[in-house]
Order: structure tokens, then C-alpha cells, then sequence
């Protein structure tokens, strides 16, 4: 084929590229520091193996559609299909093409316009996104094409379809706060279920800043080396931060309470664990109280005084949370009987 090169497209292919690049050797990494950290210990924590196993799909496909990337070359015959290596992808004549369907796309940020041409044996897409020449190539490869309607019409519903399953997962999401929030008012914790624990501090007295702001403590014992004993939430609210930072010191012995079935089932293994105690967060030990000889840093009865006023909110929560949940969850069904429909 050595037909004359009319016009090749223009690449807007810097903003993707980097997005692919940096966001797919990103979740690589955290995918890799996640499943070895959930490797570490005793037991793998599933959790963090789930989370690790999803950021790696998600970074090995951002990796892959890089070579997605393609140059289209248009010939007065054909049209040739580079990737962003140079490689020749693939070769489509002009005369195999049979139709085509052009559906419009959008999320918060940006509306784009995603054409598809169809051949007897396959497909080809492209988007208005990351070609800066979109109309021309559009115009090309659609000229004297049928545009498929009821393909387009397909596509669309295949599309709220989709939308429909995400309102569905995202209403039962929040039945199921709704649900936690349920719960959570009706557990109780009291004094009767702590046990008293002494140990030397391994680790500086800090708090460590979470991404979304939340804070925690983490405590380090000399006498059990596998478990870092926290304090976060209402815990962490209830503590007189400033004092436990500057007061303790590597080295000081220091009293902890924590709950006595995670002592019997950790610390001492008079109890079975289950299934769940060992995937979850089993290095993790919750401190409800804590001192050293001289200054009593969270005391239980402060952590009650602050998960109460916590739980003063959560009927409001259950109930918006529930509304939240079933109005969505409505909509979701709307979308399916509309689908049903036409």
C-alpha cells in the first residue's frame, strides 16, 4: 500500500500519558507495599491483601492502556493505526468499514464524545478527548457510513444500565452504614471488660496524622514486640494528647487497659481466635485507658463522656443515612423500569 499520507491525527496524548504513567506505577507500588505488609505478620490480613490485589488491577491497567494511545494515519484507502511506540497496530481499509455509532460522554470535570466504527470482523474507538483534530478524523472515517441507531440506542441503555447498578450498590451502601449505625448505639462497652496490662515503651510518644486528617497513637511494648497498641477515635478525643507527648519517654513503663477478649485471645492465647481476629487487623490492639506513675493520660471514663456525646448524633445519622440509601436505591429501579420500557 503506497497510497499518499493525507493527514495523520493530532495527539493530545501529554495529559493521559502522565495520568497512566503516575497513577499506574502509583497504585504498583501501593498494591506491592500493602500485600507485603499483609504478608509480614503471623496471620495475612485480608483486608489489606483485597486493597493491594485492587490497586494492582488498577495500575496494571492504567499501564496497558498506555499502548491504547494510538496515531491514526489516514490514506486515501485505508487507515493505519500506530501506537504511541511507533508500532503498526493494525490496518483498516475503508471500504471494510459498515457503520458506526457516536455516543456522548461526561463525568464532573469534562464532556468528551466517543466515536465507534464497525467493520464485518471488528471494532475501532476513538475520542474527542485525545485528538485535537477529532472532527476531521470523525468526518473521514464516517463518510458515506450508515450511522447505526440501534446500536447507538443499545449503547445508551447498556450505559444506564450501568448507571442503574451504581445507584443500586451505592443505595445499599448506605442501608448498610444505616445498619452499623444500628448497632453501634446498641454496643456498650464497660469496666468489667478491660484488662489491665503493664508494659516499657519501644517507640517516641507521637501522633501520627491519617490522609484525611484523623489522628492516632501508637503504642509500642518492650514485653509484646508484635502488637502496637492504639489509640484513635473517641479514645484519642478522650486523651490529654499534650501531656502523654510530653511526659513519656522511650524507655518509661507505662499502664494500658484494653479489652480483656482481645487480651485473653492475643496477649495470653487462653482464647481461640477465629477467622476473623486473625485477617483482621490482628497486629492492632484498641487502649481504652492509659498512665504512667505519675499521670493518668486517658482515663475510661472520659472515653465513655466521648463516645456518648458521638452517640447523641447517631439516630440522626441512621435515619439519613436510611433515607439517603432507599431514595437512591429507588432511582436505580426507575432507570431498570425505564430500560424495561422502551
Amino acid at each position: 500500500m503506497k497510497d499518499k499520507l493525507k493527514f495523520k491525527s493530532i495527539n493530545l496524548f501529554l495529559k493521559p500519558l502522565l495520568f497512566l504513567l503516575i497513577g499506574g506505577i502509583g497504585s504498583l507500588i501501593v498494591a506491592f507495599l500493602m500485600i507485603e505488609g499483609a504478608l509480614k505478620g503471623p496471620y495475612p490480613q485480608i483486608i489489606d491483601i483485597i486493597l493491594g490485589v485492587f490497586f494492582g488491577v488498577i495500575g496494571a491497567i492504567a499501564i496497558i492502556s498506555i499502548y491504547k494511545l494510538d496515531t491514526i494515519l489516514v490514506y486515501s484507502d485505508y487507515y493505519k493505526i500506530k501506537s504511541i511506540f511507533g508500532h503498526i497496530k493494525r490496518i483498516i481499509k475503508k471500504d471494510s468499514i459498515i457503520t458506526w455509532t457516536e455516543i456522548e460522554k461526561a463525568n464532573k470535570y469534562d464532556e468528551w464524545k466517543e466515536l465507534t466504527i464497525y467493520t464485518s470482523k471488528s471494532n475501532y474507538k476513538l475520542s474527542s478527548s485525545i485528538y485535537g483534530n477529532y472532527s476531521e478524523l470523525r468526518n473521514n472515517l464516517i463518510s458515506g457510513k450508515k450511522n447505526n441507531l440501534k446500536k447507538e440506542i443499545k449503547l445508551i441503555k447498556r450505559k444506564n444500565a450501568i448507571l442503574a447498578v451504581f445507584f443500586l450498590i451505592t443505595g445499599g451502601l448506605f442501608l448498610f452504614l444505616s445498619f452499623n449505625f444500628y448497632y453501634l448505639n446498641k454496643e456498650a462497652i464497660n469496666y468489667h471488660n478491660l484488662q489491665t496490662i503493664t508494659g516499657v515503651i519501644t517507640n517516641k510518644a507521637e501522633i501520627h496524622v491519617g490522609s484525611k486528617g484523623s489522628g492516632s497513637i501508637n503504642i509500642n511494648l518492650r514485653s509484646y514486640p508484635s502488637f502496637s497498641f492504639n489509640i484513635s477515635g473517641n479514645s484519642l478525643k478522650a486523651t490529654n494528647t499534650f501531656s502523654y507527648i510530653e511526659n513519656v519517654k522511650i524507655g518509661d513503663t507505662l499502664t494500658i487497659e484494653i479489652l480483656k477478649d482481645e487480651y485473653q485471645k492475643k496477649l495470653t492465647k487462653e482464647i481461640p481466635l477465629s477467622f476473623w481476629d486473625k485477617s483482621i487487623n490482628y497486629s492492632f490492639i484498641s487502649v481504652y485507658g492509659l498512665r504512667d506513675k505519675n499521670t493518668s493520660f486517658l482515663h475510661f471514663n472520659d472515653y465513655i463522656f466521648e463516645l456518648k456525646n458521638d452517640r447523641a448524633l447517631v439516630p440522626l445519622f441512621l435515619w439519613v443515612f436510611a433515607i439517603v440509601g432507599l431514595f437512591v436505591i429507588g432511582g436505580g429501579f426507575y432507570l431498570f423500569k425505564n430500560l424495561l420500557e422502551k
